[in-house]
C-alpha cells in the first residue's frame, strides 16, 4: 500500500511538471528569512534576506509614527535581494515595535520589529541631581564677585543708579539695564528677560526678573535689583546664565510631555493615583554634562513612592537629566 501511495505521488509530481511546462506560466512566489527582529535600546542594523522571482517593494508601516525605523535597499527587481534594517537608539524607559510590509503583487510578507526600552538612570533613591551651578569669584580690583567665564558681575552691594524722571518702578528697572546691562553680561537685546516680580520691604522694593530663550524659560535664573525708598537702584544680585556661548538650540521639542511624564512613571515605579495632577513645561535646564537642553520640567506629587518631585527630561532624547524630592 505503501509503494502504491509513493508511485502516486511521485506521478502526480511528474504530471503536475508538465502541465506546467506545457502551461508555460510561472507562478510567483517571495519568501524571507526571518518574521521577527529584536533590538536592544541602543539600536543597530539588521538584515532580511528576500527570495523571490519577481521584482518586491518594502517599507515600514506607519512610518510617520516610527522615525526611528528607516530601511536601505528597500526594493529588487527579481531574484534574490536584502533589506537593511537601520534601528535608532531607544532614548524612552517604554520598549516600542513596528511592522516592516514586504510586497510583490498580491503577495506579502510581515516583519515584526521590536526594540527594548531604555534603563533609568537614577540611583536606588531616585535622584539624580544634574543642574550646573552659577559660580562666581572675588575681583582684585573692584573687590565685586564676577563670572570666572565672562567677567560678568555676579554681586553689588554698592551700585547706585536713579533716573530721576522716571514715571514708575518698571521704567527704572529698563532704564537701568540698558545703561548698566554690560557690566552684568546683559548685551543686546533684553527680550530674554521678563520682571517676575516686585516686593515691597521696609526700606523700598526688590525687583526679580527671569531668564528667557526664544519665549522659553531657563530653570533656576534670577536677577535681583533692590531699590530704596528714594527710587535709587543700590543692589544687584546676578544669577543669570551664560546661555550666549549656546549658538544652537532648538526651541521645538522632538519628544512630546506625555512621552516625558511616561517616563516619569516608569523611572519612579510610580503607582496609583496622583495626589494631584503633574505640572508639565517645556523650559531650557543647564545640566553639569550636557550645558543648555531643551526639557520638559515635570512637578509630580505620586502616592507611591510618596513626596513630590522635580523631574526634568530632555525633550529632545528623553533622557532624565535631573531628578530631585521638591517641597510640597
Amino acid at each position: 500500500m505503501k509503494t502504491k501511495t509513493l508511485k502516486l505521488t511521485a506521478i502526480l509530481l511528474i504530471f503536475a511538471g508538465v502541465f506546467t511546462a506545457c502551461n508555460g506560466k510561472e507562478y510567483p512566489f517571495l519568501s524571507i528569512d526571518k518574521t521577527t527582529i529584536t533590538a536592544t535600546a541602543e539600536g543597530g542594523t539588521f538584515t532580511i534576506l528576500v527570495s523571490s522571482n519577481g521584482g518586491w517593494t518594502a517599507f515600514v508601516q506607519d512610518v510617520e509614527n516610527n522615525l526611528w525605523l528607516t530601511l536601505t535597499k528597500a526594493s529588487a527587481s527579481a531574484t534574490e535581494g536584502m533589506i537593511s534594517v537601520n534601528i535608532a537608539e531607544n532614548t524612552l524607559f517604554t520598549s516600542r515595535s513596528a511592522k516592516i510590509k514586504i510586497s510583490m503583487g498580491s503577495l506579502n510578507e510581515l516583519v515584526v520589529v521590536e526594540q527594548e526600552a531604555r534603563e533609568c538612570n537614577l540611583d536606588s533613591n531616585f535622584e539624580k541631581f544634574n543642574l550646573r551651578p552659577i559660580e562666581s569669584v572675588r575681583c582684585e580690583q573692584t573687590g565685586m564677585l564676577v563670572d570666572p567665564e565672562t567677567g560678568a558681575v555676579r554681586l553689588n552691594q554698592f551700585e547706585n543708579f536713579s533716573k530721576p524722571d522716571a514715571k514708575d518702578i518698571e521704567e527704572i528697572i529698563w532704564a537701568f539695564l540698558k545703561e548698566r546691562g554690560s557690566i552684568y553680561g546683559l548685551c543686546g537685546d533684553l527680550n530674554n528677560i521678563r520682571i517676575s516680580s516686585i516686593q515691597n520691604s521696609p526700606g523700598g522694593r526688590f525687583v526679580f526678573l527671569r531668564q528667557y530663550l526664544n519665549d522659553i524659560q531657563v530653570v533656576a535664573t534670577s536677577f535681583t535689583i533692590r531699590i530704596n525708598m528714594d527710587n535709587v537702584i543700590t543692589y544687584v544680585l546676578n544669577e543669570f546664565r551664560n546661555i550666549s556661548k549656546y549658538k544652537e538650540i532648538g526651541s521645538e521639542p522632538l519628544i512630546t510631555s506625555s512621552e516625558a511624564l511616561n517616563t516619569v512613571y516608569v523611572c519612579l515605579n510610580i503607582e496609583g493615583e496622583m495626589i494631584r495632577e503633574p505640572i508639565k513645561e517645556l523650559v531650557y535646564f543647564e545640566s553639569i554634562d550636557k550645558g543648555l537642553e531643551l526639557a520638559w520640567s515635570i512637578h509630580i506629587l505620586p502616592r507611591q513612592p510618596r513626596g513630590a518631585w522635580i523631574v526634568v527630561v530632555s525633550a529632545e532624547t528623553g533622557r532624565i537629566i535631573h531628578s530631585v524630592r521638591a517641597s510640597t
